[in-house]
């Protein structure tokens, strides 16, 4: 059997199927990488219209940006899902790096299709942790007190006849953190999948 009849015209080593899932492993690092840099949760009070954006190591409003309270329930909640993005980011890093070995050392596909599969979950644990740890920690906000009952929602206090609206939810980096390991989910799929049909044409 000649090496043409080996090669698989689908994916196999270096064909469009390892170069396809490459490049969704290469999107979803790069997603992973700046999730942790971007805010997770945005509170918005209206008016005047003012955005706080709170990110995995600090809270932004305006230019103005601190640390969270040492100790504190919503510093012990970003705390958390700061270790488990970094975590996710570290694991699609090394998937990126098997990846393109392997397409020149296809022995070691297992590993990158392992750890490709495996990125995912720190990543959607660290979405989800937020999710459901943050609502019930957040205080304090200019204007009065706060504590949110929900991740997502609204809330409104009238004082001197002025209404004022507290909206507040996922912020960009709560939403690439998702996309990063939806990512990594179909690379692995698609890595899979042509790993197999590789093989089992190399078997004939």
């Amino acid at each position: 059997m000649t090496p043409a009849a080996n090669a698989s015209p689908t994916g196999g080593e270096g064909g469009p199927g390892s170069r396809l899932g490459l490049l969704l492993a290469t999107f979803a690092f790069a997603t992973a990488l700046a999730a942790p840099f971007l805010p997770w949760w945005v509170l918005t009070i209206t008016p005047p219209g003012a955005a706080s954006n709170f990110g995995l190591s600090e809270a932004c409003a305006g230019t103005f940006c601190a640390g969270y309270p040492p100790g504190s329930p919503v510093a012990a909640v970003f705390e958390t899902a700061r270790i488990l993005a970094r975590i996710g980011a570290l694991l699609g890093g090394l998937a990126e790096a098997l990846q393109i070995l392997a397409v020149r050392r296809p022995a070691i596909s297992r590993w990158a299709l392992l750890v490709t599969g495996t990125a995912p979950a720190p990543l959607l644990l660290a979405a989800a942790y937020l999710f459901l740890g943050l609502p019930g920690t957040v205080g304090d906000p200019p204007g009065g007190q706060l504590y949110v009952s929900s991740f997502f929602g609204t809330w409104q206090s009238e004082s001197d006849g002025t209404l004022t609206t507290y909206a507040f939810g996922g912020g960009v980096g709560w939403y690439l953190a998702i996309l990063s390991a939806s990512l990594y989910a179909v690379a692995a799929v698609v890595y899979l999948r042509y790993g197999a049909k590789s093989s089992a044409i190399a078997r004939k």
